[in-house]
């Protein structure tokens, strides 16, 4: 870890909290994550500058020593060769890497609501508009509806003959971007999300032309 590529990519940390209120998409990601998980979830957590400030050579090597060793490991080859021959390599480069049990932080709760809310981030001097919209869904990839959840986001956002663009934007000329589709994880619930960039004057024609398609 030089310390001059530390400092170099602190600075630049730094200028993105600094700027990130110039961009609008950014303000909607964020807000909405905060009223999606709750304000003190890690997944809704943000970056400020007391947390770079506590950043430096020593706590990076301290994350590296605990976290980086082949208990958190998987090693995926690919490719045209012998399997037993790779396998040899692979053990020549690792095996003298110390071993080590994985202790594997617990993946916190997310709870799911059916409350509905509507988030109002005013800034005046914005001639667009950025709509998100969406909720938790209570699914893993080991869901039997798993593969029609990729379906559905195919059909919904898949491209620019899915059903967003073409209706919402082609169609109805209401956006500038539009998209929507389910994240599904591993181990914890997913979120289902929509957003579209469009003018201010438009902004609850396309909310509507959104939950349309959806519906």
């Amino acid at each position: 870890f030089p310390e001059d590529k530390i400092e170099l990519h602190l600075s630049q940390a730094h200028t993105a909290v600094a700027q990130r209120n110039d961009n609008p998409g950014s303000i909607a990601a964020r807000e909405f994550d905060k009223a999606v998980y709750g304000e003190k979830s890690p997944y809704a957590r943000v970056v400020e500058h007391a947390h770079l400030n506590r950043l430096d050579r020593k706590a990076m090597q301290e994350f590296h020593r605990a976290h980086f060793h082949p208990g958190m490991f998987i090693a995926g080859v690919v490719g045209d060769f012998k399997k037993d021959d790779m396998l040899a390599k692979l053990r020549a480069a690792f095996g003298g890497w110390p071993a080590r049990k994985a202790a594997l932080p617990k993946v916190p709760e997310i709870a799911t609501s059916k409350k509905h809310k509507t988030l109002f981030v005013d800034r005046p001097k914005l001639n667009q508009t950025t709509i998100t919209m969406g909720h938790i869904v209570d699914l893993r990839r080991d869901h039997k509806d798993f593969p029609a959840v990729q379906m559905l986001n195919q059909i919904l956002s898949g491209g620019m003959s899915a059903r967003m663009f073409t209706e919402v934007r082609t169609r109805k000329g209401l956006a500038y971007s539009v998209w929507g589709y389910a994240h599904i994880h591993y181990n914890r619930p997913g979120v289902f999300s929509c957003t579209a960039l469009t003018r201010n004057e438009q902004a609850l024609d396309t909310i509507d032309a959104m939950r349309a398609e959806v519906a």
